[in-house]
């Protein structure tokens, strides 16, 4: 990658992607607190920029992280889909508790 995220812009990205206001089934209030505390990193990541690595436009630089989540998911399919590979073809025996974990079934 060549924007190189520092810790907070990558805790940011992090914030950005795990707050998934667009989810099925969620309560309108989960819907709010998602809405506000992605905000509310919005805001401080805006102010990090600004106020210590000094830069004027920080909406650019915004722009060029959040131009990460395209490449963030489809690493993450990627990933998906090698380790159903494995398991249709019993390439690498995972458990079944890392296989679940991979693919998002946490119940």
């Amino acid at each position: 990658m060549a924007e190189q995220l520092d810790i907070y812009e990558f805790f940011a990205l992090t914030t950005i992607i795990l707050w998934d206001t667009g989810l099925v089934d969620i309560s309108d209030e989960c819907i709010r607190t998602g809405k506000r505390v992605k905000d509310q990193a919005m805001a401080e990541l805006i102010f990090y920029m600004k106020d210590h690595k000094k830069i004027e436009e920080p909406g650019i630089r915004i722009a060029s992280i959040v131009n990460f989540l395209p490449a963030v998911y489809k690493s993450a399919r990627r990933i998906q889909d090698d380790v159903e590979v494995t398991r249709v073809f019993n390439i690498y025996t995972a458990t079944k508790e890392f296989c679940d974990l991979i693919s998002g079934n946490f119940c």
